[in-house]
């Protein structure tokens, strides 16, 4: 089976380089896929499958361009992707009144195709030892599934841009932060159907008391447009010793004492809501020594 790969890299000059790809691969034909459905469900599944031999495959093409200055600081990076995949099998899923969730493959296909963008930008300062990068991505893509016996299309988009930074004020102290946040919305023939949007800040100080003594705090924040859902703060402190042949460390997981996340995932196939159950606050004492 013949899978052609090829890439090709141009450096314009010493700072500047072009890079472009492509590649295309064929998938072997099934008896069944998987696909994720939640651990915990209140109804029954039940799947059945053809012998799907018709030739399904994908094709994908890449271009990049990056730009680096290590002199002054400066790094840039643009990359534009397409992706195809052609004969996706199509399901007729129900629900049905005896909680039984029916999944039938059906002799229909269709061809989807994804758009992205991506990009990142930073620099470097002198003043504090600081970083500062700035990344993007944007990403459509066409799907399609059947309502009764109606092919509907519809298309998932996707933006995330994150803010990270990190300076070092004293010979001693390091602070780290980053700033999320991401957008994903649905649209099935022709009607815009959900949209979620979610943001996570981030911060990181570590401070050296001593040449012994460290202690780190670590800190996120989540919060979303979704007021049906609780905003999280989770926090984690720590204090490091480091002996001549042991260390000590002593720390508090939990500071808040958070007992649930809730994440939603909005995918081409479900709406995912999962509910994870936490620890909740606790000290740990670990002693670590050489033999």
């Amino acid at each position: 089976m013949l899978e052609p790969k090829l890439r090709f890299t141009y450096y314009l000059n010493s700072l500047n380089n072009l890079s472009l790809s492509y590649f295309l691969r064929k998938d072997r034909p099934n008896l069944k896929e998987l696909y994720r459905l939640p651990i915990y469900t209140s109804y029954r599944v039940r799947s059945q499958y053809k012998g799907f031999l018709k030739k399904r495959y994908k094709q994908e093409a890449n271009v990049a361009w990056r730009y680096a200055n290590a002199l002054k600081g400066n790094f840039f990076n643009l990359s534009l992707g397409w992706l195809g995949r052609y004969h996706n099998p199509l399901f007729r899923r129900e629900l049905r009144a005896d909680n039984v969730y029916e999944s039938l493959v059906s002799e229909q296909t269709y061809t989807s195709h994804t758009y992205s963008i991506s990009g990142r930008v930073s620099h470097s300062f002198d003043f504090w030892r600081a970083l500062l990068s700035l990344k993007g991505a944007c990403q459509w893509q066409d799907y399609a599934f059947l309502r009764g016996q109606r092919l509907v299309e519809g298309r998932l988009t996707s933006l995330n841009l994150a803010l990270e930074w990190n300076i070092r004020p004293l010979q001693s102290l390091t602070i780290e932060g980053s700033h999320r946040f991401f957008k994903v919305g649905m649209s099935a023939g022709g009607q815009q159907s959900n949209r979620e949007l979610s943001f996570v800040h981030k911060l990181s100080c570590s401070y050296a008391i001593s040449q012994k003594w460290t202690v780190v705090w670590k800190n996120s924040f989540y919060h979303n447009n979704d007021k049906s859902r609780p905003n999280n703060l989770f926090g984690d402190l720590s204090l490091n010793y480091y002996g001549k042949g042991f260390d000590l460390l002593l720390s508090c997981s939990n500071v808040f004492n958070n007992n649930s996340f809730e994440i939603r995932q909005i995918t081409s196939q479900a709406i995912i809501l999962q509910r994870i159950e936490l620890r909740p606050r606790e000290l740990l004492l670990k002693v670590s020594f050489d033999l």
